[in-house]
C-alpha cells in the first residue's frame, strides 16, 4: 500500500512538473503576441491578469503544503514549508498588501489608481506582517534549509533560462520598451504570470534533488 502510494505522488509529481513547465513556457512564448491581441485594461491593478497571478501564488502555496506533508525527508519538508510561506508572501504582495480591496480613486493610461501605501489605513499591520514574512523567511533559512547542499544541487538548466528570460521581458514591458508602455504593460503581467506558473516545477526539481 505504501509503495502503490508512492508511486501515485511521484505520477502526480511528473504530471504538475510538466504541467508548470510548459505552460509557463507556452506563455513566455505567446507573451508579445498577446500583447497585440489582448486588451490593455487586461493588465490593469487588480485586472484579470494580476488576479490569476495571485491565484497562481496560493495554489502554488497549497501545493508546497501538500508535498510537505507527503514528504518523510525533513530537509524536504522545510523546503516545501519554506517555498510555501514565500510563495504566500508574494501572493500578499501582489494584493498591495490588501490596498487593491479599497476602491481606486483615480484612474489614468495604466488603468485605476489605488491608495498609497503612507494613506492606506492598515499600513501600521501591513508594515508588520511584512516585516514578520521577511523574519521567518531569513531565520528559518539560515537555521533550517540546507543551504549548501541546494547550491551544489544541478541547476534546472530549461526553467532558470525561462524563468530568465521572463524576469527580462517584465522588466522590458515595465519600462515601455519595444512595444511603449501600454502593450508592454501585458506583456509585464504576462511574464509575471509565466514566472509564476513555473515556480512549481523549481520546488519539484530541488524536491527530487534533496531527495537523493
Amino acid at each position: 500500500m505504501y509503495y502503490l502510494k508512492q508511486n501515485q505522488n511521484t505520477k502526480m509529481l511528473d504530471i504538475i512538473y510538466k504541467l508548470s513547465m510548459s505552460i509557463g513556457i507556452l506563455l513566455i512564448v505567446a507573451t508579445y503576441p498577446l500583447s497585440f491581441v489582448l486588451p490593455v485594461s487586461v493588465s490593469y491593478e487588480d485586472g484579470p491578469l494580476e488576479n490569476l497571478q495571485v491565484v497562481v501564488l496560493i495554489l502554488g502555496s497549497i501545493y508546497n503544503f501538500i508535498l510537505m506533508r507527503q514528504s518523510i525527508n525533513q530537509q524536504v519538508t522545510d523546503f516545501h514549508l519554506w517555498s510555501a510561506v514565500l510563495m504566500l508572501f508574494m501572493s500578499f504582495r501582489e494584493l498591495n498588501w490588501g490596498r487593491v480591496f479599497y476602491a481606486p480613486y483615480d484612474f489614468n493610461d495604466k488603468g485605476p489608481v489605488f491608495v498609497g501605501m503612507k494613506d492606506f489605513d492598515f499600513r501600521i499591520e501591513a508594515y508588520i506582517t511584512i516585516a514578520l514574512f521577511i523574519i521567518f523567511l531569513l531565520t528559518f533559512a539560515y537555521k533550517r534549509l540546507p543551504i549548501r547542499k541546494i547550491l551544489r544541487c544541478p541547476l534546472p538548466s530549461i526553467i532558470v533560462i525561462f524563468m530568465v528570460i521572463a524576469m527580462i521581458f517584465s522588466f522590458v514591458g515595465d519600462a515601455g520598451l519595444i512595444v511603449g508602455r501600454q502593450m508592454g504593460q501585458i506583456v509585464e503581467e504576462c511574464a509575471e504570470l509565466a514566472f509564476y506558473i513555473m515556480i512549481p516545477a523549481l520546488c519539484i526539481h530541488y524536491r527530487r534533488e534533496l531527495s537523493k
